[in-house]
């Protein structure tokens, strides 16, 4: 997929954390991944632990149908996006009305999109309230029950980090370098961006006049892209990160760098090659190999090259972050 931009669109670029309404959408999807494995093993620890809560709850359930992988049924996304509190999230959500809804479901009628609708999403483009009122509720419940506490922490400042790293790279390099290092499916090449997403067709988009928000998001498995034609939003570029190790210690910033100390920790969960070093710790490849490199210095990972570089933590770096 391409996006092209001219001047003007490129002035309205702007980066923003997801917010816990598009957090907990994307958790809902993570809910019904049958196994994570690789990069996304925290992923899978966290719904083993977190599913038990959710199974029996009927709102959550609804949230769960309009949210099934690998294309939701509703955007909740784009209309929530940026949100900084799981309050103004939901207000906005809550201001959408049937229009929005009807729009959604008519979407889903063309043979490109075509998917199982639930029967009671009908109720969404009534003058009825309480089906809105319901779907509300449940993005509220499932962040409460899941994301809520040092998951939602994590998420938060791993946010921080990606949006710090990228505005450190447009003043240092402009636009472009910025726009090329997003990740690693992800290229820049003036005045188009190309985004490679496995099982969609090649098209061409222009960039929205509304503007174009890049949003980071720990739990997106892959680039999303989002764009509203009728209520003329900003176009939504959900890019995947890691969450920050909950075990990350300040004096561990301090020694490694923050940038090394969360590619240690990535490593901590298993070996990774650069590219999901890069994917997951919203760092270019060109980043994530230096790192390595560094930390390979350091006796603190190894590097095998007969299999894509791929990178396993040394007793010594699990020693350091405490690990067994």
């Amino acid at each position: 997929m391409q996006i092209s931009f001219n001047a003007d669109d490129l002035s309205h670029v702007r980066l923003s954390s997801a917010g816990p309404v598009v957090e907990s959408a994307l958790a809902a999807t993570i809910l019904q991944v049958p196994g994570c494995a690789g990069s996304e093993r925290w992923q899978g620890r966290w719904r083993r632990t977190v599913a038990p809560r959710v199974a029996q709850d009927g709102l959550v359930r609804r949230l769960l149908e309009v949210c099934r992988p690998p294309a939701h049924v509703l955007d909740l996304c784009l209309p929530t996006a940026g949100a900084g509190s799981l309050d103004e999230g939901l207000d906005r959500l809550a201001s959408l009305g049937p229009d929005y809804y009807l729009t959604e479901l008519e979407a889903l009628e063309s043979p490109a999109y075509r998917r199982p609708v639930p029967r009671w999403t009908e109720e969404l483009v009534t003058r009825d309230k309480r089906a809105r009122r319901g779907l509300v509720r449940a993005v509220q419940t499932m962040y409460e029950q899941t994301l809520d506490g040092a998951i939602a922490a994590s998420s938060e400042a791993a946010a921080r980090r990606f949006v710090d790293d990228r505005v450190r790279e447009l003043l240092s390099g402009g636009i472009g370098q910025m726009l090329g290092n997003l990740h690693p499916t992800i290229r820049w090449a003036t005045p188009v961006l190309t985004i490679d997403l496995p099982g969609t067709e090649a098209t061409h988009y222009p960039a929205g006049h509304g503007g174009f928000v890049i949003a980071p998001s720990i739990f997106a498995t892959r680039v999303m892209f989002f764009l509203d034609t009728k209520f003329e939003r900003p176009d939504l570029l959900v890019v995947p990160i890691a969450p920050l190790p909950d075990q990350h210690e300040p004096q561990l910033d301090r020694l490694l760098g923050a940038n090394r100390a969360a590619v240690l920790a990535l490593l901590a969960q298993g070996p990774l090659c650069t590219t999901d070093i890069a994917t997951r710790a919203g760092l270019s490849p060109a980043a994530a190999s230096d790192h390595a490199r560094v930390l390979r210095e350091a006796g603190l990972l190894t590097t095998d090259r007969s299999r894509r570089a791929t990178h396993t933590i040394t007793p010594t770096g699990a020693a350091l972050l405490g690990r067994p």
